[in-house]
């Protein structure tokens, strides 16, 4: 059977944070883009090899969202590998698995990762809130 996870993607350039479209990386088929360099400004065209990343393309969408929640055992392996290869991006990976309160979000920046874990808390109880029926 196996956990399944409901997983999310977003991609910023670490320096200035400005988000980076992720159907780069989920090109389904060899082609030819013109964009803007993100270093210098100009444009230019370069030719993308139909995507390798088969194992985020069965989680997620091009846009970063999950189809469905899925098992995904080796995603800190498969996104370390990701981010080394776009050294200058700072993904962010979070997932909501199917246990109440397994809540996190990892980074993955040029080979490393980071992870965080959701805190859930709760306001204390305050009879000045109390309501009648």
């Amino acid at each position: 059977m196996g956990y399944l996870t409901r997983y999310e993607l977003k991609a910023v350039y670490e320096k200035d944070g400005l988000p980076f479209d992720l159907s780069y990386i989920f090109i389904r088929e060899s082609t030819s883009m013109t964009h803007t360099c993100h270093e210098c400004g100009s444009d230019k065209k370069t030719v993308i090899e139909k995507s390798k990343y088969f194992f985020v393309e069965y989680a997620i969408d091009e846009n970063g969202d999950s189809f469905d929640p899925v098992k995904w055992y080796d995603h800190e392996k498969n996104m370390k590998s990701l981010s080394k290869e776009y050294p200058s991006l700072l993904f962010t990976l979070s997932g909501k698995g199917e246990e109440n309160g397994d809540i996190w979000r990892k980074y993955f920046f040029n080979g490393k990762m980071q992870k965080a874990t959701a805190q859930i808390t709760f306001e204390k109880y305050d009879s000045r809130k109390l309501k009648s029926i």
